[in-house]
């Protein structure tokens, strides 16, 4: 019988993700590269795997790996090699599909986010681009059916080395990939849609053991929870397998939420399994230096790198950075406010209270908000030389989201905010001389009926008056 033992044990995680590039036509063909058609409407012969059809890769493809692996720090190969890798499921009709094995276009690079406030950088050994396959439908009522139309589709697969050690480090690499796909324009990189995927390879090792332990892979997982989810349950397993006394078997296994555990699959692959070889009816890919200096000087600041700039030189928090550099237009935007001379702190102000409060209330990405910053300035400038309320201010901006107008046409029939020192005075006299109980009270120490008074001032003077300097102006008569 086993004899169980306890051991300190350290996760030893390397990813594989896959990215599908957001090319108008597939990899090797002109058939239309989009998520959500009807099955099997945009194939033809050379994606059906059809004897006697060649593929063609498509420029666009190499254009947008390029500039991924760029923005990742690859070393980018003047020369690599499409090799054919053979296996078999209903899903990938030629019976191999169309990848990069020994000489993939980028080698090492790294992925550097923020994990616990803190700059962290996991590297990577390669990414190299391949084919998609089609996508197997199964129902329980009608069985297995199968959608060829992602079949083709161009990806990116991005192989980490094994030095990530928890599953919220994972998907932190995961979340900036994402946004960093985003950022530069070559995917969605929708989990959800499946141009985003992530297989997980986790192994168990006491803690300051360098040898690594038996690896498993968890495959598919669509979703950053998914990934911290199946990561703490199969390292439980593992670890309770280890504890055992027992050893871990080498296969690919998948990740049940609803049943909260991970299932064998089928044995894990190796390399010499998928029988690779060259692929013969494609040349070498030659990407130019020209190509590599293109797309490097086309290349925006990246997201880790400008939300570092933004905590430094904006003093904003961690939370508000992360914010503003979620999406490279709401950045574009919040930079936009910077250059018409609104400070960091009003620009993020108004930006998080009205601008992302109107793109959720309209269902807008900040893209496709009517307000351009020209315009959102003009209402905060009004505002910062109170000629406008706050509250007058932000219900200005709703109304033009709202009919899509341009707040500086709203804001020539607004009426301006009286801050006039003589005219507030006498508004204040006129409502103290309605409410002298109130007044008595105030001077027997209750500060609380302060703002009452300051809301019939703003009432009888239909909300013009400057509410700020009226509260300062009622204060200062009982001192």
């Amino acid at each position: 019988m086993n004899q169980k033992t306890q051991v300190d044990w350290e996760m030893v995680i390397g990813l594989e993700v896959h990215v599908q590039l957001a090319t108008e036509t597939k990899l090797f063909c002109s058939c239309r590269n989009r998520f959500g058609d009807p099955p099997n409407t945009h194939v033809c012969p050379v994606c059906l795997g059809y004897p006697g059809a060649l593929p063609v890769l498509q420029s666009a493809a190499v254009s947008a790996a390029v500039r991924a692996g760029l923005a990742f720090q690859c070393e980018i190969q003047k020369t690599s090699i499409f090799d054919r890798k053979n296996y078999f499921y209903p899903d990938l009709p030629k019976g191999y599909q169309i990848s990069q094995f020994d000489r993939p276009y980028a080698l090492g690079g790294r992925v550097e986010f923020d994990l616990a406030g803190d700059a962290h950088s996991v590297p990577l050994t390669r990414i190299h681009m391949e084919e998609d396959a089609g996508k197997s439908i199964h129902d329980r009522d009608v069985g297995t059916r199968i959608d060829l139309n992602r079949c083709g589709t161009p990806l990116l697969e991005m192989v980490t080395e094994p030095t990530i050690r928890s599953a919220k480090e994972a998907s932190s690499f995961l979340r900036t990939v994402r946004d960093t796909m985003r950022w530069i324009g070559v995917s969605d990189a929708n989990m959800e849609e499946g141009s985003l995927r992530c297989d997980v390879n986790l192994s168990l090792r006491p803690r300051g053991q360098l040898e690594y332990g038996t690896r498993t892979e968890l495959k598919n997982l669509n979703s950053f929870t998914f990934v911290e989810q199946a990561i703490a349950l199969e390292s439980a397993r593992q670890a309770e397998v280890l504890d055992g006394g027992e050893e871990i078997v080498q296969e690919t296994r998948l990740f049940d939420p609803e049943q909260g555990r991970t299932a064998s699959m089928r044995g894990k692959e190796e390399a010499h399994d998928y029988r690779y070889f060259g692929e013969p009816d494609i040349p070498p890919l030659t990407i130019s230096s020209d190509l590599i200096e293109t797309e490097k000087a086309e290349l925006p600041e990246l997201p880790f790198t400008r939300r570092r700039r933004y905590l430094s030189s904006y003093e904003l928090n961690e939370k508000e950075a992360t914010l503003l550099t979620s999406s490279r237009g709401l950045s574009t935007y919040f930079e936009g406010l910077l250059d018409l001379d609104l400070t960091p702190r009003s620009a993020s102000n108004w930006l998080q209270s009205e601008v992302l409060r109107a793109l959720k209330e309209l269902g807008l990405e900040i893209e496709d908000y009517p307000i351009d910053p020209v315009g959102l300035v003009a209402v905060v400038k009004a505002v910062e030389a109170e000629t406008l309320s706050v509250a007058a201010g932000r219900e200005l901006l709703g109304r033009a989201a709202q009919e899509r107008q341009d707040p500086r046409v709203l804001l020539e029939s607004v009426e301006v905010q009286v801050s006039d020192a003589e005219t507030l005075e006498s508004w204040v006299d006129e409502v103290l001389s309605k409410h002298p109980q109130v007044e008595e009270q105030i001077r027997g120490g209750d500060l609380k009926p302060i703002g009452f008074l300051t809301g019939q001032v703003m009432k009888l003077s239909r909300g013009q008056a400057n509410p700020k300097r009226v509260t300062e102006l009622i204060k200062a008569r009982f001192h």
